[in-house]
């Protein structure tokens, strides 16, 4: 109750709202029922992660100047911004026909690498950063349970693929989507939006709620530059109600469980179904 009474929480539902009443205008039933079921969906899985972790033990933070922190932060979106935006390939590396040189190289020098970097030299807690393997069978039971609800809402909106191309290819375009975004979207964008960067923002402003909404927020509304050939109002509609609000799981788990293992598994489950059809072409 306390995040949304605070003012982040008040944009928050402010701009939730404003997504719902952009898709209405637009008539878009089949977006806006994935967008309220997403809630649904996140909702009962914040639950069950509340309710999973009662009393676990949990490394902490140990963020040291936060300022400098989230200016490395800014400077590493503003290079991945600039990258992509003048198109720049310079690590050619493909597996079938999946990039694994800028995409997945390219990410992890530039999100992880970088930011251990300064982690170190600032003496942070690299334990308390989510790189730790404390309660790691537990965090596997709670990335499984959740990963399940996952798959249980997204695969009927991915039903199409499985008709055209039967459940054993579905299968193993699974295993390889989930193999590819455990390194390409899952562990990268875990550490750099949840470890770190909401790491950093609950020292800053003192408070774990305001930290995990607004990592929520930047992490869904970056998804815009993706989505702004359909328009920016469709575009901020959909990343707000897809990704902003699964960034709420993300960065609930990490903040009960302070490993990256439940979010990364999450967030490649997510991206793996996703991107299905993607994935049963290339076996």
């Amino acid at each position: 109750m306390k995040s949304l009474i605070s003012p982040l929480g008040v944009l928050f539902l402010l701009l939730y709202c404003l997504a719902v009443a952009i898709l209405l205008a637009q008539s878009d039933r089949r977006l806006l029922v994935m967008g309220l079921l997403n809630t649904v969906m996140v909702a009962v899985g914040i639950l069950l992660t509340f309710r999973l972790t009662e009393g676990w033990a949990l490394p902490t933070a140990g963020v040291r100047r936060p300022w400098l922190g989230l200016v490395l932060w800014l400077l590493v979106v503003g290079l991945v911004s600039l990258y992509l935006f003048l198109n720049i390939r310079w690590l050619h590396w493909q597996i079938l026909g999946l990039d694994v040189g800028d995409a997945v190289v390219g990410k992890l020098l530039l999100t992880v690498a970088l930011p251990l970097l300064l982690l170190w030299v600032k003496g942070d807690s690299l334990a308390g950063m989510g790189l730790n393997l404390r309660n790691c069978p537990q965090n596997l039971g709670l990335a499984l349970l959740l990963a399940c609800l996952l798959v249980g809402f997204l695969l009927p909106f991915r039903w199409g693929v499985i008709e055209q191309a039967g459940w054993q290819q579905v299968g193993l375009g699974f295993a390889l989507g989930f193999t590819y975004n455990l390194f390409q979207t899952g562990f990268p964008e875990e550490f750099f939006f949840r470890a770190y960067l909401q790491g950093h923002l609950a020292v800053l402003f003192r408070s774990r709620f305001d930290a995990v909404l607004l990592a929520s927020l930047i992490f869904g509304l970056l998804h815009i530059l993706w989505r702004l050939d359909m328009g920016f109002p469709m575009a901020f509609a959909l990343s707000m109600l897809q990704e902003t609000v699964r960034g709420l799981l993300y960065g609930v788990v990490w903040e009960r469980t302070r490993s990256l293992i439940a979010p990364t598994i999450l967030h490649a489950t997510t991206n793996a179904i996703l991107g299905l059809h993607h994935f049963v072409e290339r076996v």
